[in-house]
């Protein structure tokens, strides 16, 4: 009965339901687009963790240290009762001469032997071609390791056993069976079968996934205490966790901070849904009042309405939801997802995960249950008699029933706002909600046009060298990775029509003495070193006593702009001393010290003498100890040192341009800097990208190639991150607004159905059409009203907040919110058409007649 009487009130009221339906749509677009960035938002880092880790398993155990061989450990392993699989693996460096290609590259931790084919996913790896290897002499390769190879080549190998008592390099012969490409950051070249002549050659590790992610430190002890009756006495057992897993515990998560912010948006959004379901139930309850009253007086009971009410609302969810479902897919997954992913301006990998589906289905459902049971506690209160008279209760105070109100059309629009507070209140929180989020969003986007930096000349041109690792031998890493940019580009910018002015930043490489002061300190952190071929290094250093380093020379007018404080990121500190234009003195530019590195920042001290044969005197040091050395240093001036900020030099000095060009006349240069003419920028632009198209210095493992970024290119990538914001932020207000939006027309048309005799009444005592019409449009402009009272009061606080925290000038007006603060008297004024049209769509005598 419950169920049949359901669907005759769908039936019957079918916009009602079409609504309802519209708006839990909306929600579960809503909720499954915040809840996509947010999944989004920890699975990229999670993602990336586990990319750099080259696989997605929990933890690992090796077999070292343990009496049993590697498959009975696994066995064991598997049977704890936390673990949900395992996967025998091993690893090993390999080289190889043919094909000659693979040394080319990176390769990772070298060639992996796995026991099944069912840990190829775990390590991001997926067939391309071919078929995993059946036989011990059988393997696969990586495609983008091995371009030219095609299935069925043989493939020599010399495996590297560091494991053994005594360092072996076997030689093996392999059939190519197929080739697979690995999302990972460092995947292994090649994947065999383990077998049992691998495991008395290399390290045996089993790795495992948990049932769960969360507490994997507790599930790994009590895996391992389960072991500890095979340990060896006094081996070295060794474990190791995936980081990315332990970084995603709940306890990691939940901080005080970020449980916060996930309230608040939850709470923002759960409140502009609620307002539009809450609404329609409640206008719905106020129309079927004389019907819910008749059930009553014939016996049925509060539960029955409340479950009548369940059943109605679960059947309008079971249309609408999967709906809202997949359009929250394609919206908030597949389309806005990645705009929202790009505004931190660099490629973050991400996937879909049933999850958001779950959540945002479950948090609709009670939203929508919620809201249409919240209605139903006023009729709970009420008796019998009550309920079948269908009068709704007047509320308003015992002066204003005895005033009389005068005839006029805004009076009579604010005495029915006046009688319909609730109603009126619902609306506007709508309208005054949506506003109040594009005011906010504008003012985040200015605050991401002041704050971020993008340099200070359009061009910057240096070298890079693409931060390859590959297979180096040996003798190249000993080269300076100071690099020129070549003659003939300087002379093509030198005589450019497009350049207005070019800036040269030059270096030259130099043994700087070592003073007593920094002999002394290195004598110290040698003695705290355990590191032989550490102390070898700086033993080499006191026996010379010299040290490498480089001098690097600035425009003198730029020398002002060098950062030397850089504690409050937002109000950086600059050089503003006259002691390097003396001619006698030089900045010392080290990194800030940290007490567990393996090397130490080699630097003078304030005061102290820079001496060197390749100088013609000695300089007094001026010391800067910054966040990032001389990245920070120069980081106003140019937004990146390329190549030139790893090489075999321990320490940098800088001399203004004047002082160093008499030091060294001939120094090359490595970085460019140049300003384009009044409207020559793109062409300056594309000028310097045909230039260095295709170019680099150097060949094989040590080419540089030519990097060209500085104020156009910042620009760019600023404007796309900021559209990406735009479009991001004003896509979840344009829901929340369209949510209002259905509210207020909502309400209006309910209203006007529901005070048609109301309006026929006024019509028979002398009001025109035209005065009717007005108090309509002042009734259903409340909405825009409020939202300018959230505008006006919105945009002072945003500018008065954002400007002292973020201390940027932040724009007092938004020009979205003004956009969708029009569109609300816009939408009024329709609104009031509508109900006017509602209202007068029938005979005055039909309407005096008509009956709720």
């Amino acid at each position: 009965m419950i169920f049949r009487l359901a669907r005759l009130q769908i039936r019957s009221h079918r916009l009602r339901t079409g609504f309802v339906a519209v708006a839990v749509m909306l929600t579960t677009v809503l909720y499954m687009t915040v809840i996509s960035f947010a999944y989004c938002a920890v699975d990229s880092v999670q993602l990336s963790k586990m990319l750099a880790f080259t696989s997605d398993v929990h933890a690992l155990i090796v077999d070292t240290g343990y009496s049993i061989s590697g498959e009975a450990l696994r066995e064991e392993i598997q049977s704890a009762p936390e673990v949900s699989e395992t996967f025998l693996a091993a690893y090993a460096p390999v080289h190889w001469e043919e094909p000659a290609e693979a040394n080319s590259i990176r390769q990772g931790f070298g060639m992996a032997f796995v026991d099944r084919e069912g840990i190829l996913p775990h390590h991001f790896m997926t067939m391309t071609e071919g078929r995993f290897p059946q036989r011990l002499d059988d393997i696969m390769l990586c495609r983008e390791a091995f371009p030219t190879l095609s299935i069925g080549d043989q493939v020599r190998f010399f495996i590297i056993s560091a494991y053994t008592p005594e360092p072996m390099v076997r030689e093996r012969t392999y059939t190519v069976s197929g080739f697979y490409h690995s999302d990972a950051d460092s995947p292994p070249p090649a994947v065999a079968l383990y077998g049992e002549n691998v495991a008395e050659e290399l390290e045996l590790s089993v790795m495992m996934n948990f049932h769960s992610s969360f507490g994997i430190e507790q599930r790994l002890d009590a895996v391992l205490k389960r072991l500890s009756q095979w340990e060896i006495p006094g081996d070295e057992r060794r474990t190791q966790i995936n980081q990315a897993y332990v970084g995603a515990d709940l306890g990691n998560v939940l901080q005080p901070g970020n449980v916060l912010l996930i309230l608040l948006v939850i709470g923002v959004l759960f409140f502009a849904a609620f307002l539009l379901i809450y609404n329609v139930y409640s206008i719905a309850l106020t129309q079927d009042m004389r019907a819910f009253g008749l059930l009553k007086v014939i016996g049925m009971t509060h539960w029955q309405m409340k479950k009548l009410t369940l059943v109605q609302t679960g059947l309008i969810a079971c249309g609408a939801l999967p709906v809202g479902l997949l359009l929250g897919y394609f919206i908030g997954f597949k389309l806005l997802s990645p705009i929202f992913m790009s505004m931190s301006g660099e490629v973050l990998p991400y996937r879909f995960s049933p999850i958001i589906a779950l959540l945002s289905g479950g948090l609709t459902l009670f939203t929508l249950f919620f809201s249409a049971l919240r209605p139903l506690a006023r009729i709970k209160k009420m008796t019998p008699i009550q309920s079948v008279s269908a009068e709704p209760e007047n509320k308003a105070p015992k002066k204003e029933k005895r005033r009389e109100a005068p005839a006029s059309p805004l009076a009579l629009a604010m005495s029915g706002l006046r009688r319909s507070r609730g109603r009126m209140l619902v609306t506007s929180l709508s309208a005054m909600v949506s506003v109040l989020l594009f005011v906010i969003v504008g003012g985040l986007t200015d605050i991401m046009v002041d704050v971020e930096r993008v340099g200070m000349f359009d061009v910057e041109l240096g070298l890079w060298d693409g931060d390859r690792d590959g297979l180096i031998p040996k003798e190249l890493t000993k080269i300076s990775k100071f690099v020129a940019v070549e003659p003939d580009i300087l002379d093509s910018l030198a005589g450019s029509d497009n350049v207005e002015e070019t800036r040269l930043l030059r270096f030259q490489q130099i043994d700087a003495d070592i003073t007593p002061g920094l002999a002394e300190e290195i004598r110290d952190f040698m003695t705290g070193s355990e590191y032989d071929f550490v102390r070898k290094e700086y033993q080499h250093i006191l026996d010379t006593g010299s040290v490498k380093a480089a001098v690097l020379s600035l425009p003198d007018e730029l020398c002002r702009e060098i950062i030397v404080s850089q504690e409050d990121r937002l109000k950086p500190a600059y050089y503003d001393g006259e002691e390097l234009y003396d001619g006698r003195h030089v900045f010392c530019v080290s990194s800030e010290r940290d007490e567990q590195a393996v090397d130490m920042n080699l630097r003078l001290s304030s005061g102290d003498a820079l001496s060197s044969d390749n100088l013609s005197k000695d300089y007094r040091v001026i010391h800067l100890e910054l966040p990032s050395g001389l990245w920070t240093a120069l980081g106003k001036i140019c937004g990146r040192l390329t190549a030139n900020s790893a090489g075999v030099e321990e320490m940098f000095f800088l001399l203004p341009e004047s002082v160093f060009e008499r030091e060294f006349p001939d120094a090359p240069a490595f970085t460019v800097l140049v300003n384009a003419k009044e409207g020559r920028s793109d062409a300056l632009l594309e000028e310097v990208q045909a230039l260095t198209e295709g170019r680099g210095v150097g060949s094989g493992d040590t080419s540089f190639e030519y990097l060209v970024g500085g104020k156009l290119t910042n620009m760019k990538a600023l404007q796309e991150r900021l559209r990406a914001i735009q479009l991001t932020g004003y896509s979840l207000c344009g829901i929340i607004f369209l949510i209002g939006l259905l509210n207020m027309v909502n309400s209006a048309l309910t209203s006007t159905v529901l005070r048609r005799r109301e309006f026929a009444m006024l019509e028979t005592v002398g009001m025109t059409h035209a005065q009717l019409r007005r108090m309509l449009l002042y009734e259903n402009s409340v909405g825009g009203l409020f939202g300018l009272v959230a505008f006006t009061v919105g945009s002072a606080l945003s500018y008065a907040l954002l400007a002292q925290i973020f201390d940027v000038k932040v724009s007092a007006i938004s020009l979205p919110a003004v956009g969708i603060l029009l569109l609300l008297f816009v939408v009024g004024w329709v609104t009031a058409e509508l109900s006017f049209k509602a209202a007068t769509n029938v005979s005055l005598t039909e309407r005096v007649k008509w009956e709720e």
